[in-house]
């Protein structure tokens, strides 16, 4: 049986924060009876749109409002009393844990992904969740997502690790030897690879460095699981209110961080201000997923025009739908149900009164001039010359 023609089941991974759901299987169902599962469906076309389906059916949830994280890679089964088939592993972020499962489901419960080896399970559902789980290549690649997020990440890389080296059975992740074989040694050698693959999120090295430091008395692996599984738990309980002083207030943030659009879904404020945090451009992308979510006016300006624009007892001209930029308006957001017009690359704006440096070189002479000068949107931008045969500066 081939990849390609998508026959076996797909296996549904819902996660919530660090959590996933469990499901044990009733009577009701073919096999497998009393044992731990996830959502489950039979796939005989496309795994994700199947995958889908069996969410809508196994939780009662709109498969719409859960995001695709990951589609692993599948794998043959052998079952001595129901033939060979494929698992296709599916992982999505759910936003609710409130489901309503159905009559293949007699119990349901979300809990870390490493309780898996601690339970009476399918056979091949750790396999399915190793080929779905966070590694390190993901932390280090991930620019969709906030640092609170891309750090549980990381957290759950070397806790996925610890819990397998602990049950002898397959990692998610390749962990290195380290300076030595024992597992402190190549667990320490994985949390450094972690600090690397993200040195500039500050929360990454906290969190993980948080994990090995509770977890060096004992010095194993299990050590490692149970400390890192302390500190997720700990962040699926906290919670941030929303402060007073943010309710009808406008607030202005950067980048993308889903702790601030959680937070700016609870603080009703009147207006968001949002700065494009170049180089990445992620703000573009996390005003657009605001004016999605949130029934207020959502503003996107430039890094250094972001004061201006969040103080409103200043006049600007910053970009937004009811004052766009005059000289090719087309710097514009919606407010409210959120239609978004993502602006394209720009050099200034009056708002920011940014001091542009051009520079010249002077007619047969190897010597370099520099002055600062004040472009303005109302007229075409003066772009710097440069070569030995420039006439005049610019």
């Amino acid at each position: 049986m081939s990849d390609a023609d998508g026959a076996g089941m797909v296996s549904v991974f819902l996660r919530h924060g660090s959590d996933v759901l469990l499901c044990r299987r009733s009577e009701a169902v073919g096999s497998g009876s009393g044992r731990w599962g996830v959502v489950a469906g039979h796939a005989g076309g496309d795994p994700e749109r199947l995958a889908r389906e069996a969410v809508r059916e196994g939780t009662g949830l709109d498969p719409g409002d859960c995001s695709p994280v990951r589609r692993g890679a599948s794998f043959p089964v052998e079952d001595p009393d129901h033939g060979a088939w494929r698992v296709h592993p599916v992982l999505f972020d759910c936003p609710t844990r409130e489901v309503t499962t159905n009559r293949g489901t007699a119990a349901q419960e979300w809990v870390q992904p490493t309780a898996i080896l601690d339970r009476e399970t399918v056979p091949w559902l750790w396999e399915s969740y190793r080929r779905v789980a966070p590694t390190v290549a993901a932390v280090r690649e991930d620019r969709e997502h906030g640092s609170e997020y891309v750090s549980r990440r990381a957290v759950e890389v070397l806790r996925d690790a610890a819990a397998a080296l602990a049950a002898g059975v397959d990692a998610p992740v390749a962990v290195p030897d380290g300076e030595g074989e024992d597992e402190w040694s190549r667990l320490t050698a994985l949390a450094a690879g972690l600090l690397g693959a993200r040195a500039s999120i500050a929360v990454v090295a906290n969190r993980v460095n948080r994990v090995t430091f509770e977890a060096r008395g004992d010095r194993e692996a299990s050590a490692v699981r149970h400390a890192a599984e302390r500190l997720l738990a700990g962040l699926d309980d906290a919670r941030i209110e929303a402060p007073d002083a943010l309710r009808g207030a406008t607030v202005a943030t950067l980048s993308r961080s889903g702790t601030v659009r959680d937070l700016l879904a609870r603080c009703d404020p009147t207006e968001v201000v949002i700065a494009e945090s170049r180089p990445g451009g992620e703000g573009r992308a996390a005003g657009a997923a605001l004016a999605d979510t949130l029934a207020v006016d959502v503003t996107l300006c430039g890094d250094a025009g972001i004061a201006h624009a969040s103080t409103p007892a200043t006049p600007t001209r910053c970009w937004s739908a009811r004052t766009p930029c005059s000289r090719t308006g087309a710097w514009s957001t919606r407010s409210g149900l959120g239609r978004w017009r993502a602006p394209p690359p720009h050099r200034t704006c009056p708002s920011t009164s940014r001091p542009t440096l051009t520079r010249s070189r002077r007619r047969g002479t190897g010597s370099t001039s520099s002055r600062a000068t004040r472009t303005s949107c109302s007229g075409p931008t003066r772009r710097p010359r440069w070569g030995s045969n420039s006439r005049r500066s610019t």
